[in-house]
């Protein structure tokens, strides 16, 4: 798969460089105060993920012409403040020892200093957002924001207090990924959009865009859990079973396959885990048709995605955003 930092680099640059050096200095500014949390900090965002979320919102701030201030540098700034926050607790909750091969917050410095970092750069993302002038199109973005937060915390709360739950279908499944993922994905457009040139309408059209693009980056993440090995993840292969949680790929194998038990038997067993439920419960899964299913739902909201920037302008945007999405379908970790 192409390198998608390379690929965006010669059409956002500048914009992406100040976020990141935004990011940096909420790090640097705490040194005054205490120079361990401001040590933590930049340890933990020299961390870097891919930045897909603020592209987003740098590349649909553009699509209509060239936003007239920096609001789009801020609220690209605070999505991805949120985004890193979420990530704490997610690790926090789930244990996880690593993330893109590096020792996670909580393994680290342990699960309190884990939870406070969220909170703080939970925080720090709001302070981004205030900075916005007092308009009605602000306004709007700021309440977006804020239903996001909520959105997020209840993703993660569903995922957990659902662990183990067999009886989980399509629907739940959509709702909670929405909730985990997607929503901060729309957020990331719609906000993006709003803070350029568009129209409430362009800007809605640009939601739904993130709306699919997240709900596809969520089930891709959930076919390599099940079909990528550690050494390629970074976590442990199929981890998500491994913790009772149920994905699409077990979703479809027990829709598709009523009379094998083995999913639901080990499911039954949560939270205990017997590895000799697990090996055969992956097994069949892994064997059955379902992987293929899965993808093939990835594709439905890859094309929804893609026909929501049919009615886009052409650009050196749309056609960096129409690159995200093949790399976002192509990607393996």
């Amino acid at each position: 798969m192409r390198n998608y930092n390379s690929m965006k680099s010669n059409v956002i640059e500048k914009e992406l460089t100040i976020v990141l050096n935004n990011i940096i200095e909420v790090a640097e500014k705490e040194n005054t105060y205490s120079k361990e949390i401001s040590k933590i900090l930049l340890q933990l965002f020299s961390n870097s993920g891919k930045k897909i979320r603020p592209t987003i919102t740098l590349l649909s701030s553009n699509l209509w012409g060239e936003p007239e201030n920096q609001n789009n540098i801020n609220i690209a700034t605070a999505v991805e403040l949120l985004h890193v926050a979420t990530l704490l607790h997610d690790d926090t909750v789930d244990k996880a020892e690593s993330r893109r091969g590096k020792q996670t917050p909580s393994s680290l410095w342990g699960k309190e200093v884990a939870v406070l970092l969220g909170d703080y750069i939970f925080a720090s993302s709001a302070i981004f957002v205030s900075k916005l002038p007092a308009t009605e199109r602000n306004g709007t973005i700021g309440t977006k924001f804020a239903n996001t937060i909520v959105e997020l915390s209840r993703g993660e709360l569903t995922e957990f207090l659902e662990r183990g739950i067999s009886k989980i279908n399509k629907k739940t499944y959509f709702d909670r990924i929405y909730n985990k993922t997607g929503s901060l994905f729309k957020t990331a457009a719609f906000s993006g959009a709003l803070c350029g040139k568009a129209t409430e309408t362009q800007a809605n059209i640009m939601g739904d865009f993130g709306y699919n693009i997240g709900m596809a980056f969520q089930i891709q993440d959930d076919i390599i859990d099940f079909a990528s090995q550690s050494i390629i993840t970074g976590k442990p292969s199929i981890k998500d079973l491994s913790e009772g949680i149920v994905t699409l790929p077990s979703i479809i194998f027990m829709k598709d396959n009523p009379s094998d038990n083995s999913l639901i038997d080990f499911l039954n067993d949560f939270p205990q885990l017997s590895i000799e439920k697990y090996k055969k419960a992956t097994e069949s899964i892994l064997n059955s048709d379902s992987i293929k299913k899965s993808k093939l739902i990835v594709n439905k909201f890859i094309n929804k995605a893609l026909e929501n920037l049919k009615s886009t302008p052409n650009s050196k945007y749309k056609n960096s955003l129409i690159e995200l999405i093949q790399n976002i379908h192509d990607r393996e970790k």
